[in-house]
């Protein structure tokens, strides 16, 4: 069977043999026996499963967390003439029934985890000829993992209705105690466990010290060669870094998750192509890509757990050749990184006050179409700390957040075909076209954002184009307004025992947030351990001192100021620095006072609370609160 396999990768992908862990996942599996499959970051965690299930035919089921990566293996598999099919939660009925009774058709079925808890859906699964399930981003089973996800643990339960097939888990990422919970939970059988050294021989890590990031990202980039991946932690971060690098004479774009999938695709496409040096981007990028040749990964913002900083660096250098993995770090990071976690994980007593507002406007309205930007206002939380919120409450079962619906929408014609042939409305052919025959027969659903981008026109235009339709009796729609999405409230209340239970678990999730984030930030900040020596040590892998990061090459031999040093300094600084002004200033001005001690002087006080970080760029003197400790605070 296993030279099965290896036809069937040379006839769909094409490539003439597997990798060692591949090989090792996929010859196990064949044999009958279970596998729990670390992969990191490019090592074709997807193939493990796909080309065995069509080596075992039948149907195999693939449970993920993620609506995008779903998306992208599916039209993956399609674009290979593979039948495959993904159920998301926002499909509307009619065309999720048609689906339902159409599965036995399809050789690839996605999931979320939370529709296995559906009796109805575990019904159907028993009618099909599943033959393996393939569980992705296992590490959400666990609590002690980096995303919990509380639907994981209900997959097991799906064993007994389905007693014929094999079970493979697979995630980049676990720790020893992780692994443990994933074998236990999902009730593995002596599974074969395959592991990668997550070390890699030709990496070069560095943490760039300074207050002015842009200038290092530009002596950075000016050094490094070839192309790389340049992360932030915001979207709009994301367009005005690619701006500036743009203005500085780089070959840079944008890329985020907000972005039209064509847009998207065009974007991944020139960098590819190596049209486009650097691609700036959020987490939404990487997943699925492989490019041997990227040579750098730079982190611009402080990154909030291990996991996922291993993961996006191990994007580059994959073809073996010398690659860089460069963070660049500000004494404010550690301000910043426990900000960024107080958004992901809002405190509990937040989460009872949305949930209470959300309570009241359904009561009085029967139905939630919501403006986030009037609630976050409503239930003083940030934006995203609201979505964080929201996506929290509905891992619970507390309500459905039907976040798809923000641009996506189930639309269908109520008139015949030829009545369309008439119109004189441009708008209206062109809908007639992106929808096809189905807009006619089931429906489509359809990404508006995608369409109103192939149109080149804004969503709110093509938004008044359907209503007009729907007007005229013409077509039937679900579209939201920009800027409106929808939220469900189960029927009843909580029960004070569920939030109890919600409680408990929530301070376990902020409790191991803290932890990684605390380990971040002293790999940010230390200057004494071998920087892969340090990172592997969370994964509970030891290496000695890899001899090529910047600690082992021995770059920090750092002066300190004194403290009379420091207290004139202040004291020029509370005269100096009011009014927001770039730390470049600042430490061009210090450099001439205190030779060799800018960047610590600045780095102290930053740390101390005594400069303060404004507009994300500048800084001013702000000493009447110093913070005793720069690193993260407990939650409130």
């Amino acid at each position: 069977m296993v030279e099965a396999a290896r036809a069937v990768l040379r006839q769909y992908w094409g490539y003439p043999d597997f990798r060692p862990a591949q090989a090792a996942a996929i010859e196990a599996l064949l044999a009958g026996r279970e596998v729990l499959a670390l992969l990191p970051t490019g090592g074709g965690k997807s193939l493990c499963y796909q080309v065995p299930g069509l080596v075992l035919g039948g149907l195999t089921l693939v449970v993920s967390p993620l609506i995008a990566l779903m998306r992208d293996q599916v039209e993956a598999l399609q674009r290979r003439g593979i039948p495959a099919v993904a159920l998301e939660s926002g499909l509307p009925p009619l065309l999720r029934a048609k689906l339902l009774r159409e599965l036995e058709t399809f050789r690839f079925l996605y999931v979320a985890p939370e529709r296995l808890c559906l009796p109805e859906f575990r019904q159907r699964l028993t009618e099909l000829d599943i033959r393996l399930v393939a569980v992705d981003e296992a590490h959400c089973i666990s609590q002690w993992g980096h995303d919990f996800r509380a639907a994981y643990l209900q997959i097991g339960a799906l064993r007994p209705l389905l007693p014929q097939a094999r079970w493979i888990a697979l995630t980049a990422t676990a720790t020893a105690r992780v692994q443990k919970d994933i074998i236990t939970y999902l009730s593995l059988q002596n599974p074969v466990v395959i592991q990668q050294p997550f070390y890699r021989k030709n990496f070069y890590y560095a943490v760039v010290y300074d207050v002015d990031k842009d200038k290092r990202l530009y002596q950075s980039l000016r050094k490094l060669e070839g192309s790389g991946i340049i992360y932030v932690g915001a979207r709009r971060r994301a367009l005005q870094l690619a701006e500036r690098l743009r203005q500085w004479g780089f070959s840079a774009e944008a890329y985020h998750a907000g972005m039209p999938a064509t847009l998207r695709a065009a974007v991944q496409a020139r960098w590819l192509s190596e049209e486009t040096r650097l691609i700036v981007a959020t987490t939404a990028f990487g997943m699925g890509i492989d490019k041997p040749n990227t040579r750098f990964v730079l982190h611009y913002d402080i990154v909030l757990e291990p996991e996922a900083y291993l993961q996006e660096v191990g994007r580059a250098g994959r073809d073996g050749a010398l690659a860089y993995a460069i963070a660049l770090f500000s004494p404010s990071d550690g301000e910043a990184l426990w900000r960024r976690l107080q958004e992901k994980y809002p405190p509990y007593h937040q989460l009872l006050r949305l949930y209470e507002r959300l309570r009241q406007l359904w009561a009085a309205s029967g139905k939630l179409q919501l403006e986030l930007t009037e609630l976050s206002r409503q239930v003083a939380l940030a934006p995203y700390a609201l979505r964080r919120a929201l996506h929290l409450l509905e891992q619970e079962g507390f309500l459905t957040w039907h976040s798809e619906r923000s641009s996506r929408s189930y639309l269908r014609s109520l008139i015949p075909a030829e009545r369309w042939q008439d119109t004189p409305v441009a708008l209206d052919r062109w809908i007639v076209r992106l929808g096809g025959a189905a807009l006619f027969q089931e429906g489509v659903y359809a990404d508006l954002a995608e369409w109103a981008y192939q149109l080149q026109i804004s969503y709110e235009a093509l938004y008044e184009g359907l209503e007009a339709l729907r007007r005229r009796g013409w077509l039937t729609h679900e579209a939201l307004p920009a800027g409106v999405e929808e939220v469900s409230l189960r029927p009843q209340a909580p029960s004070a025992e569920e939030w109890e239970a919600l409680r408990h678990k929530y301070h376990i999730l902020q409790r191991q947030a803290q932890l990684r984030g605390r380990f971040m930030l002293g790999y940010y900040q230390q200057r004494e351990t071998c920087r892969p020596q340090y990172l592997l040590r969370y994964f509970e892998e030891f290496i000695g001192p890899c001899g090529q990061c910047d600690v082992c090459r021995g770059y920090y031999q750092p002066q300190r100021p004194s403290e009379a040093e420091k207290a004139q300094a202040a004291a020029w600084l509370s005269e100096k620095a009011q009014q927001p002004c770039f730390p470049a200033e600042l430490k061009q001005k210090l450099q001439q006072l205190f030779p060799g001690k800018a960047e610590a002087l600045l780095e102290e006080f930053l740390a101390e609370g005594k400069l303060q970080m404004v507009d994300g760029w500048r800084v001013r003197w702000h000493a009447k609160r110093p913070l005793q400790d720069s690193n993260l605070r407990p939650s409130g």
